[in-house]
C-alpha cells in the first residue's frame, strides 16, 4: 500500500478475483493475476458521473487445460468514466486487456479475448453492447496466441 499512500489516501488496492474464466470458442481459457498491485480511485463529478482512475501493475496470464499460457503486462493506466445513465466509457493506455462475448467482440471488431497496445476508449451500454470510440491498430488475439479457438 506504500505506492498508493504515496499519492494520497484516496487511492485504494484494485482487488482481482483469484480466477476468471473466459472461452475461445470451446475451449476453456483460465485467467490469473499472478502480479497484481493497481490501486484506483473515484472522483466524484458535478454531474454525477464519477471517474474511476486505474495505476500500477498487472500481469496477467491466460492458460488452457492442455497446458499453453501466455503471461501479459496489462499496467495499462486506465480510466472508467460511469455515467449517470449506466454507461461505462474505457480508456485504456498502454498496454489494455479485455475479454468479451463473441457479441461484443464482433460490434468492437476484435477478437473475443486480446489485449492491446496505445490508446482504447469504448463504451459499455447497460444492455451489454459496446460502441467503440478509438480501437488501436495493435491488438493481439489471446485465444490465436494459446492456439484455442
Amino acid at each position: 500500500a506504500s505506492a498508493a499512500s504515496a499519492r494520497s489516501a484516496d487511492w485504494t488496492p484494485f482487488v482481482y478475483p483469484t480466477q476468471v474464466d473466459a472461452a475461445c470458442g470451446s475451449t476453456v481459457v483460465h485467467v490469473t493475476f499472478p502480479d497484481a498491485k493497481e490501486f484506483q480511485r473515484f472522483l466524484p463529478q458535478p454531474d454525477g458521473t464519477v471517474v474511476q482512475q486505474i495505476t500500477g501493475t498487472l500481469y496477467t496470464t491466460f492458460a488452457t487445460d492442455s497446458g499453453s499460457s501466455i503471461t501479459v503486462n496489462l499496467s495499462g493506466p486506465e480510466k472508467n468514466i460511469l455515467y449517470p445513465n449506466g454507461d461505462v466509457e474505457t480508456i485504456g493506455m498502454g498496454r489494455y486487456g479485455n475479454g468479451l462475448s463473441p457479441e461484443q467482440a464482433a460490434e468492437l471488431g476484435t477478437p473475443q479475448i486480446f489485449f492491446t497496445t496505445g490508446k482504447i476508449d469504448v463504451i459499455t451500454h447497460p444492455d451489454g453492447s459496446i460502441t467503440p470510440v478509438t480501437v488501436p491498430n495493435h491488438v493481439t488475439d489471446i485465444c490465436a496466441t494459446l492456439g484455442a479457438g
